[in-house]
């Protein structure tokens, strides 16, 4: 009699694989991890943004200042009207800022009312602008920009805040938008004359 060979089952070795909590776990480590590095890099932009801006509103005071030697007063702006808790109470910050912003780069621009016109300049040249100091609003008049995109605070015009005879340059750094409610404790930088 002929005997088969019988065939011996060997166990069954298991896949090495991770299972799902090995991945959830790995999954939260990145997710900690890339909160972490994001948080940093946000951080660092916005501390670089709040040292141009003070670099910027240093070099824009000097031009100001070389504005008025030339023509006994600083640009004449709209009022930005202050509440008695100071705070910025203006109703419409959209224009009031962008129309002093405008005046702004009118003012030590050279005259143009647009940074990318060709046009020369009809008046003295105060402040030589880069592309990233300046955005252009609807109406296509070019006005002076801080780092985070909002218009410089400016204001020529006495009030019951800034008292009689003051000019003032600020950047709030975008906090709160430019304007409505903005505490001026949070200004990034400002410079009074």
């Amino acid at each position: 009699m002929v005997t088969l060979p019988t065939l011996r089952l060997r166990p069954r070795r298991r896949r090495q694989s991770f299972t799902l909590v090995e991945l959830l776990i790995v999954m939260v480590i990145i997710a900690i991890l890339a909160s972490l590095t994001l948080g940093g890099a946000d951080y660092a932009r916005k501390k670089a943004g709040r040292s141009r801006a003070q670099g910027e509103i240093e070099a824009l005071s000097s031009a100001l200042e070389r504005y008025k030697i030339d023509n006994g007063i600083y640009p004449e702006t709209e009022v930005i009207p202050i509440g008695g808790n100071g705070y910025v109470n203006d109703l419409d910050p959209e224009v009031t800022y962008l129309k002093n912003a405008e005046t702004l780069f009118v003012a030590l621009g050279g005259g143009k009312e647009n940074f990318y016109a060709d046009a020369p300049p009809t008046t003295p040249v105060y402040f030589e602008f880069r592309a990233n100091m300046v955005s252009k609003n609807q109406t296509g008049l070019t006005h002076v920009t801080d780092p985070f995109g909002h218009p410089y605070g400016f204001t020529t015009e006495s009030n019951a805040y800034f008292n009689t005879g003051f000019v003032d340059l600020w950047s709030t750094a975008g906090q709160n938008g430019q304007g409505s409610q903005t505490n001026v404790l949070q200004w990034t930088t400002n410079w009074k004359q």
